[in-house]
This record gives structure tokens, C-alpha cells and sequence, in this order.
């Protein structure tokens, strides 16, 4: 069994809801299989992801729309993002970038 994870809604004692992600996993113990179950709270973040949506948004819009090249390069040197202009100033085709197909789709 590949470890699951799944959000639900519960209910406080008082009747009112919140959002919970649930993640489980199978383990072998000494007596027999057992599967261990994280619950954890994640009202927080549920209100906070369409602020992050919309800044990542922003964020895609503005470096589409430079007429410089832009490009966000990760912690092992890869492309995480490369806009048109940066790969052809690169005199590359922009699907040589792994990065390029990734926000593309191309």
C-alpha cells in the first residue's frame, strides 16, 4: 500500500467544521502489518492558498511579459522557469528546457 493522503472536513465538539489532511501509511510491525494515520489541521492554509495562488499568478504574468530574460534556476543549477526571451537568448529552442515544458505545456 503506497502512502495516501486525503483531506476531509471534521467537526469540533461544538458542531463547527474545519479542514484536516489526513495522511496514513503501511508499516510492517513485529505482529503483523498496522497502517499509521497523521492527522493534522489545515484550516490555515486552505485560507491562505488563493492569496498564493494569486501571487504565484502575478508572479507568472510578470516574468511572461519581460522583455529581458528571465529565469529561476534551483538549488541543484536546473531550470525551474525560463521565459521565451531568456531561452532565445540562449540561441537554444525553448523546449530544450526542462522548465519551458513544465509552464508550457509545449
Amino acid at each position: 500500500m503506497e502512502p495516501a493522503r486525503y483531506e476531509i472536513t471534521a467537526l469540533h465538539h461544538d458542531g463547527s467544521s474545519f479542514e484536516v489532511e489526513v495522511n496514513s501509511q503501511r508499516v510492517e510491525l513485529a505482529d503483523g502489518p498496522a497502517v499509521f494515520v497523521f492527522p493534522g489541521e489545515m484550516t490555515e492554509r486552505k485560507g491562505a492558498e488563493p492569496t498564493l495562488l494569486a501571487c504565484e499568478e502575478r508572479l507568472k504574468s510578470t516574468m511572461v511579459s519581460m522583455l529581458e530574460g528571465g529565469q529561476i534556476i534551483g538549488f541543484a543549477w536546473r531550470y525551474l522557469y525560463l521565459n521565451d526571451t531568456a531561452a532565445a537568448q540562449r540561441q537554444r529552442d525553448p523546449r530544450y528546457f526542462d522548465a519551458y515544458e513544465r509552464e508550457t505545456g509545449s
